[in-house]
């Protein structure tokens, strides 16, 4: 997709929050199929996750970077990075989702938070790679199948404590390149 096609997909903060996320004729900016927006897409990157703004669908900018995400409440960005991300890939971003989780648990929303959760990108890589593994983002069907459908990353299933300790999902970071000087 173009620049000019992601800012023409480009939703408010709103409409990522209250509107129907599924209707036919949303356009995601990720994958550029209609039915769902970047916030529910399946289709990994080249790196395991999803690079861009959920918030807006675009990307033009990506979530760390959203004038938005400071503004959202705990259970709304618990919610964008966690549960709609709920056996999908992350996020793309510099914080790692675990931390939304336990930051949640802390505040009494164990029930946003249960696993499985989020793919991690060694789940997705293998996924991609791996000639006669499922690719199950190629016949996904965002207004009718469940997200159980998905195949689940045995790295994110589990007592939610047993994940907080796992030092593998605290490193589900991305680390931008280092520019040469």
């Amino acid at each position: 997709m173009t620049s000019e096609e992601w800012s023409q997909n480009e939703i408010t903060t709103s409409q990522f929050l209250y509107g129907d996320r599924f209707n036919p004729n949303n356009i995601c900016s990720n994958c550029g199929h209609a039915g769902h927006w970047l916030g529910d897409c399946v289709f990994p990157d080249d790196n395991g996750t999803i690079m861009g703004c959920p918030i807006h669908n675009t990307k033009l900018h990506v979530l760390d970077d959203c004038p938005d995400l400071p503004h959202m409440s705990l259970q709304q960005r618990v919610t964008t990075i966690v549960v709609r991300r709920r056996n999908k890939p992350a996020i793309r971003s510099r914080k790692p989702w675990i931390e939304l989780v336990k930051e949640a648990m802390g505040q009494g929303l164990e029930e946003l938070v249960w696993a499985p959760s989020v793919w991690t990108q060694e789940f997705v890589l293998r996924m991609i790679h791996d000639r006669k593994s499922l690719q199950p983002w190629l016949d996904f069907d965002y207004g009718r199948d469940l997200v159980s459908k998905l195949p689940v990353d045995p790295e994110t299933q589990g007592d939610l404590r047993s994940l907080l300790r796992k030092c593998s999902l605290w490193e589900q970071v991305h680390r931008p390149v280092r520019q040469a000087r």
